[in-house]
């Protein structure tokens, strides 16, 4: 848990997320996240749908 906390705090910084324990959740179970979220649209590993 801690591990995913320090991974969550990194992430933030770097990509100035708010909603970084999102992001870091899907980067430590290696799988892509899916979202609408356009703040998370340019990040590596995730594949972004735009609101209709």
């Amino acid at each position: 848990m801690l591990d995913l906390a320090l991974l969550a705090a990194k992430l933030a910084t770097q990509y100035q997320l708010s909603d970084a324990l999102i992001y870091a959740t899907a980067q430590q179970e290696k799988v892509e996240l899916i979202t609408s979220d356009n703040h998370f649209s340019d990040l590596p590993n995730v594949c972004y749908f735009p609101k209709l």
